[in-house]
C-alpha cells in the first residue's frame, strides 16, 4: 500500500488524495486505486477485515474505504465541531480484538480520538495530550504536544507511544486522569523532530520459552537528526543505543 498527495497540480480534475494497493503478482501497475478529495497522510489495512482500508488526511478527516465497493470512501469522520480533528492527522491505529475493535487517531495539535467502526460521526473518547512546562510564578504551565507519529505495542489497548516535533518521545495512556494529561513518561534524546516510533512486537510462545530475555518493552524512534534510538521505557529514560548516519 502506498499513499500519495496530489502530484500534478495542473490537473484540477484529479483527486487530491490517492492510495494505491499493489500485488506481488502484478508489479507494473496497482491492483486497486482509492481516491478522495483530501491529501492523505497515512493509510492502514484493517487486520480484522482485509477489505477495509482506513486513511487519515491533512484536513483532519478519518476515512474508510471498502475495496469491494468503489474508489471513493464509504465513511468519513466528523471534524472539530463534532468532537473530531481539525489539524492534520499523522497517527492511525486499530486496537482490540476480532469481535471488538476500535480506531485510534491522533492529530498534529495533540488531539487523540477513539472511534467505533460504523460510527465515525462522533468519537467515543477524545482528549488532548499535553506536557508540563517549568512552573512560572508558582503556576505549572502545560503545552500541547505536536504529534508526528504514533504506535501501540502489540495487543495493547491502553498504552501507546507518540513522537513529536519538539524532539520528544512520550508514553501515553487512555486511562490516566486529565490532571496527568494522559502522558505517563517523556523521553528526550533527539535534536530534531521525531519522524517515527515503533514498539517491539510481542514474542510468540515458542520464542518466549526459548529465550529468557524479553524485548517487548523496547521502542525505536527515528528523527530528522539522522539518528535512530532504542529505548527501554521500563528501565531508564536515556536511550539504550543510538544508530547514526555513517
Amino acid at each position: 500500500m502506498c499513499t500519495y498527495s496530489k502530484c500534478r497540480e495542473w490537473k484540477v480534475d484529479e483527486a487530491d488524495g490517492l492510495i494505491n494497493l499493489y500485488s506481488m503478482n502484478l508489479r507494473k501497475r496497482p491492483e486497486t486505486s482509492l481516491i478522495c478529495q483530501y491529501e492523505v497522510t497515512k493509510a492502514i489495512f484493517n487486520p480484522f477485515s482485509p477489505n477495509i482500508v482506513l486513511g487519515a488526511t491533512t484536513s483532519g478527516y478519518v476515512l474508510q474505504w471498502d475495496i469491494r465497493a468503489k474508489q471513493l470512501p464509504v465513511a468519513k469522520s466528523c471534524l472539530n465541531q463534532g468532537g473530531g480533528h481539525n489539524h492534520p492527522v499523522f497517527g492511525l491505529a486499530i486496537t482490540g480484538t476480532q469481535n471488538a475493535h476500535n480506531i485510534v487517531s491522533v492529530s498534529n495539535d495533540g488531539k487523540v480520538c477513539q472511534w467505533s467502526f460504523g460510527r465515525l460521526n462522533e468519537p467515543i473518547v477524545s482528549f488532548n495530550l499535553k506536557v508540563a512546562l517549568d512552573p512560572m510564578n508558582g503556576v505549572t504551565q502545560t503545552e500541547q504536544i505536536g504529534i508526528t507519529t504514533m504506535d501501540f505495542p502489540e495487543g495493547e489497548q491502553d498504552k501507546f507511544f507518540v513522537g513529536s516535533d519538539d524532539f520528544g518521545v512520550y508514553q501515553c495512556s487512555f486511562h490516566l486522569s486529565p490532571e496527568q494529561q494522559h502522558v505517563s513518561q517523556a523521553f528526550y534524546g533527539h535534536t530534531a523532530p521525531v519522524t517515527k516510533v515503533s514498539a517491539h512486537p510481542r514474542a510468540s510462545q515458542s520464542e518466549a520459552s526459548a529465550h529468557s530475555e524479553h524485548f517487548s518493552d523496547l521502542v525505536l524512534s527515528s528523527s530528522m537528526d539522522w539518528t535512530v534510538k532504542l529505548w527501554s521505557p521500563k528501565s531508564k529514560f536515556e536511550p539504550l543505543f543510538t544508530l547514526e548516519n555513517a
